[in-house]
């Protein structure tokens, strides 16, 4: 299933909540991947997104992904465990690398609903072994940016109508 590119706001809609109050930016509303991830400011420009990053993005991207079906085990083995995340729950931000895996997690989640239609379609799919990947599941390869390129590549091309 193709959409245009206004019917893929659901990624522009989670850059722009990426993490509030940095660089004097204006905070978003709430919504984004199903309506209720919060990273924080305003990402109208490339720049902006490097920005949330490197800010770290608010506590609230985590219980946002986990709303959205990521499981905790999930968010452990790509993100950062459980208790370090409890820890940076009282400094409000994520670290620049946490907050960079949260960015790729979700870009995928996001990418896998818009190629599959739903949530949890995508979730399942994303947790399914697949022979594009040596049979592991798309969603173990999301440790890496490498890995999370291939199956953002696989899903892009499905969408695209190349390759299921």
């Amino acid at each position: 299933m193709t959409r245009n590119r206004e019917e893929q706001d659901p990624f522009t809609s989670f850059l722009d909540q990426a993490a509030a109050g940095t660089k004097g930016q204006t905070p978003a509303e709430p919504g984004a991947l199903g309506g209720d991830l919060e990273v924080g400011y305003l990402v109208a420009i490339p720049d902006d997104l490097l920005w949330a990053v490197e800010s770290g993005f608010r506590m609230e991207a985590i219980n946002a992904l986990h709303a959205s079906g990521l499981r905790p085990s999930e968010t452990e083995r790509f993100i950062a465990p459980l208790r370090v995340l409890h820890s940076r729950h009282l400094e409000e931000r994520l670290s620049r690398g946490e907050s960079d895996a949260v960015l790729r997690v979700a870009r995928i989640l996001i990418q896998a609903e818009i190629t599959l239609g739903a949530r949890e379609r995508a979730l399942a799919w994303l947790r399914r072994s697949n022979r594009n990947f040596g049979d592991a599941a798309p969603m173990t390869l999301l440790a890496t940016e490498a890995g999370g390129r291939r199956v953002e590549d696989l899903l892009l091309r499905a969408d695209l109508g190349q390759m299921a």
